[in-house]
């Protein structure tokens, strides 16, 4: 009988917090203007006391002057509000619908179900067995000039969110996941940045922000660097290397999980989820939490990259740290469909059964609290590889079903990608990483 009053109070921290964390987006330039309504009426009473009370010329010139300083700021301040009252819109760029991304080197692109996946393949098969340190810079990223100019404005139409949506603290990745730098052991450097900034930068960046129908901000630019090439006419067109992209980034993982009767989990995007609603996505997914850096301190990117997985996991799929066998690293990508948006993919197993496996209450708004169940993969018990090659192929059924059912059953390219990726580390993996992930599937190995 508590659940109604319970989820009204729910509700209402939503709506408190949200609007709390869009206020101090607006609220500064709002005390400034204050402050300046409070100089101006105390300067026209010491103008008036002046005058009343007789005083010196001086005296008058100086009340005059500081009038005339609360005055100015006054009408700067009017100016900014004269901004806040125009028309300001969100409109499909043209230009963004038109490019075609140049790969390079091991580089590929996935195009499923409307969505795109840069990825390397030759980065991907080190990401798991490589060590990277890690080094945090806790300054917030900056904010573009023009999203800075108009963010009281910006922030209340958010893309893709509503007054309940939360202006969290994230991790933005600025270091590119290279080959180079996995062999090499280089530090990523990772460094503070928010939710409201990848919805004003990531989340845009196919967008062209007018006001008063003129162009105000035009994110292709920022996303993308762009040539004339001579020699097939046509302009090339290469996503920014994370450290020059003034973009948010921040970084997301996805994760599908592989129970003990071979069966892999799917969960429904929920209302709430900022993108993809209503589609299946993997097991479990999110964006970094800054506050796991505090956990990670002196640990490599791979120990990060695991364990927020594995809280995504616990959170989405209600199974605990013991439950779960092993989890590992199969691929890297950047969605071009969001700016470039980094995002790292993984794949569990867990010596749990399928039907064990529940959405937490907690997790309803986010995820469907169906869980969704694919067929059985049929994969040989016997020698490591061979077990790897006929599981690998079953996942490659699973996300050409998915893919072919898209008008029936809609499905998210993350979930594809996520089933694309780990069927390539299956193949291409270290042998002995992965008899730890499959230690409970195939014991005789």
């Amino acid at each position: 009988m508590f659940d109604k009053p319970l989820s009204v109070l729910v509700r209402i921290y939503r709506i408190g917090r949200g609007s709390f964390d869009r206020a101090k987006w607006i609220l500064p330039k709002t005390f400034r203007f204050l402050f300046a309504v409070g100089s101006l009426a105390v300067a026209i009473i010491a103008v008036g006391n002046s005058v009343k009370d007789g005083a010196t010329q001086n005296e008058y010139f100086e009340a005059v002057k500081t009038t005339g300083t609360a005055i100015s700021m006054l009408l700067g301040f009017l100016a900014i509000l004269y901004y806040w009252f125009h028309k300001l819109t969100i409109a499909d760029n043209s230009i963004a619908q038109q490019i075609t991304h140049a790969v390079r080197g091991a580089e590929v692109i996935h195009t499923n179900v409307g969505q795109s996946l840069l990825t390397d393949t030759d980065a991907n098969q080190l990401i798991e067995t490589a060590h990277n340190p890690i080094e945090y810079n806790r300054k917030l990223s900056d904010i573009d000039e023009m999203v800075q100019l108009f963010k009281g404005m910006l922030v209340l139409r958010l893309p893709n969110a509503n007054i309940t949506t939360f202006d969290d603290k994230k991790i933005k990745l600025r270091t590119d996941i290279s080959r180079e730098a996995l062999e090499n052991g280089e530090t990523i450097h990772l460094q503070q940045t928010s939710y409201f900034r990848d919805r004003l930068s990531n989340a845009v960046w196919d967008k062209l922000v007018k006001l008063d129908e003129r162009t105000a901000i035009n994110f292709v630019d920022e996303t993308f660097a762009s040539r004339f090439d001579q020699h097939s006419g046509k302009i090339v067109w290469r996503l920014h290397d994370l450290p020059q992209s003034p973009l948010a980034n921040q970084i997301g993982a996805s994760c599908i999980l592989l129970t003990s009767d071979r069966r892999v989990i799917y969960l429904r995007q929920g209302r709430r989820s900022s993108e993809n609603e209503d589609k299946l996505g993997p097991s479990g997914s999110g964006s970094f939490d800054a506050r796991a850096l505090t956990r990670y301190a002196g640990k490599t990117l791979q120990e990060l990259v695991r364990g927020e997985c594995q809280r995504e996991l616990k959170e989405e799929c209600g199974i605990t740290d013991s439950d779960i066998v092993d989890i590992q690293i199969c691929g890297f990508g950047r969605y071009l469909y969001r700016g470039g948006k980094p995002e790292f993919f993984c794949i569990a197993t867990t010596s749990k059964g399928s039907p064990d496996i529940k959405v937490p209450v907690r997790e309803w708004d986010f995820q469907s609290k169906l869980v969704i169940r694919s067929d059985a993969i049929a994969a040989t018990r016997g020698p490591m590889p061979m077990f790897c090659n006929t599981l690998a192929d079953g996942f490659d059924r699973l996300w050409q079903s998915l893919e072919r059912n898209h008008g029936k059953e809609k499905v998210s390219g993350p979930l594809i990608w996520n089933l694309r990726l780990a069927a390539d580390y299956l193949r291409k993996g270290n042998p002995e990483r992965l008899r730890l992930l499959l230690k409970t599937l195939n014991p005789s190995a």
